[in-house]
């Protein structure tokens, strides 16, 4: 059976396969002509049944004709499959991924006469690829600008990848394990992790990856190869709304073991432990009453012991964690485990204190409870560092407008209500003059003289957001009329005129505004700017200084 014959028996199958399939016949001069198409080729090109007989070059534009021809050359030449993945700009402009698998057909004297081509659209996955560094980048970008949160945290802090490797730790991890963190870097954090059921923790490893879950209590294996009793927090690392690793948190806990050990030996010793303590270390009996108050409450909380037994537990932590408070204490004597919570104690002089309490219950002998520990310590100055984090996170660092992150949040909060907005996008016209004849300097007062003007002509309920550059967004609550969206823009526009003065530069800055307004079935915020992405790059080829609405 010839060539030609075999793919005509062929034609079947490959037109129930998802991929698309070319089979482009070779003639004797080198040139590539399509000789079949399957029919999810004709679903997701230009082409139809016309391109069969026309050469690869004749049916294609010249720059995707020209790189097609030269893969089925280097294909029959080679007589060799060939595996490619490559990027094709559309007319459109848009830009997809495609794997393609060559395959030359030779004939009896091994000449190649056909070039089978099957050929899957990877688009999806290269994004998610692109997606997911971006989001690390942001991560890195987060974590160098905050490192003293990072860093200098009394806790160990490793960073894990979505398959449990290590990717990073603090210099607390390393002296804790003993270990350099490059040691460590690309090993599964569950190697060097010893709980008393495996298989029961790599569950809750695998839980860690959608939900913050309740600490638990491991053996660390640090490089001496002891084993150091820690309790560990995992805690999902969100970018985006998207999963990307898990922070896996480590408090060494040999100390407190060993303090509730001797406690159980010697009473005395305990104490001597406590009152040297920087922490605030309480006892509370089986009625919840105060058996024991480290002296160490008077640095920390500003009270003294006899002034803190003098009221119950609850009345001294805010009413919002009272309950949940109240909870745990009584879920410990049931379960046994040592638990963690933060709240907020009240201080003497500065008022509610966010804190962090670990408390676990002690049993006798006979395994009778008799009383629980509770340790206390002052993490007001980590709230703080949280706080900063998350702000620039959602905050553009030199306007304190908010960023394309929170930009995007808000608008998907507004197409999930079904709610109609407007969105201007203006940029700063000819500002690369004013920053390459004046100076980086100037530039950035300029930008934000620009993003204080912007946030004078908003609502309480609207919004004004960097996306980066000199290109800004405002968001405005609809419903919103065409007519009352151009009355806004103009009345920026003249804003903006009115002269700069800028390190004693005086300047003349005019901007250029693009209008959309989305209705209540819009699909995405990507669609949304756009458009009014469109009818900015309309008002700059109108001259700039204006505004044009897309309609």
């Amino acid at each position: 059976m010839g060539v030609t014959e075999e793919l005509l028996v062929e034609r079947v199958l490959m037109d129930s396969t998802q991929e698309m399939v070319f089979i482009v016949k070779v003639d004797r001069s080198g040139n590539f002509f399509y000789e079949f198409l399957n029919q999810e080729a004709i679903n997701q090109t230009a082409l139809d049944a016309s391109a069969i007989g026309r050469s690869v070059r004749e049916v294609h534009s010249p720059e995707i004709g020209k790189r097609m021809e030269s893969h089925y050359r280097q294909a029959a030449e080679s007589a060799k499959k060939l595996k490619i993945e490559e990027a094709f700009q559309l007319s459109t402009g848009e830009v997809r991924w495609y794997q393609m698998v060559l395959t030359p057909l030779l004939n009896g004297q091994e000449e190649c006469t056909h070039v089978s081509a099957f050929i899957r659209e990877v688009t999806k996955e290269r994004k998610a690829d692109q997606d997911a560094l971006e989001m690390w980048k942001q991560i890195e970008e987060s974590r160098s600008r905050y490192s003293s949160l990072y860093e200098n945290n009394t806790d160990a802090v490793f960073t894990l990848d979505l398959k449990g490797r290590i990717l990073e730790g603090n210099q607390t991890a390393a002296n804790m394990t003993e270990f350099l963190i490059d040691e460590l870097k690309d090993k599964r954090f569950l190697d060097y992790v010893i709980a008393e059921d495996p298989e029961k923790f790599r569950d809750y490893l695998d839980q860690a990856l959608s939900t913050p879950l309740e600490d638990t209590r491991i053996r660390f294996l640090a490089n001496n190869g002891s084993q150091i009793s820690c309790l560990l927090k995992l805690v999902p690392i969100i970018v985006g709304g998207n999963r990307v690793g898990i922070y896996a948190i480590l408090k060494d806990m040999t100390e407190l073991d060993k303090m509730a050990g001797k406690f159980a030996e010697s009473e005395n010793l305990f104490q001597i432990i406590a009152e040297n303590a920087h922490d605030v270390i309480i006892l509370l009996n089986n009625s919840g009453q105060f058996m024991y108050i480290s002296p160490s409450s008077f640095n920390v909380y500003g009270a003294t012991r006899e002034e803190i037994e003098a009221e119950p537990l609850l009345s001294l932590v805010h009413p919002e964690e009272t309950e949940e408070l109240d909870r745990k204490l009584a879920e410990s004597i049931l379960t046994g485990e040592l638990w963690k919570m933060q709240l907020r104690i009240k201080h003497k002089t500065r008022g509610w204190v966010w804190s962090e309490l670990l408390g676990t219950p002690v049993f006798d002998e006979d395994g009778k409870f008799s009383h629980k520990v509770l340790l206390l310590r002052d993490i007001s100055k980590q709230k703080e560092y949280e706080s900063k984090l998350e702000f620039f996170a959602y905050h553009d660092a030199l306007t304190g407008l908010p960023n394309r992150r929170m930009l995007k949040e808000a608008m998907y909060r507004k197409i999930e209500h079904d709610e109609e907005f407007a969105v201007l996008i203006l940029d700063i016209d000819d500002f690369k003059e004013i920053n390459d004849g004046w100076g980086h300097e100037i530039g950035d007062q300029v930008i934000q003289e620009f993003a204080h003007r912007l946030s004078q002509n908003i609502g309480e309920h609207d919004l004004a957001a960097r996306l980066g550059g000199d290109e800004f967004v405002l968001l405005y609550k609809g419903p919103i009329t065409s007519a009352e969206a151009i009355q806004k823009a103009s009345i920026i526009r003249r804003s903006m005129e009115i002269s700069w003065e800028a390190l004693g530069v005086e300047l003349k800055i005019t901007t250029s505004i693009g209008i959309h307004i989305a209705s209540a079935d819009a699909s995405n915020p990507s669609n949304v700017l756009k458009k009014a992405d469109h009818a900015l790059y309309e008002a700059k080829n109108a001259g700039k200084n204006n505004f044009q609405l897309n309609r």
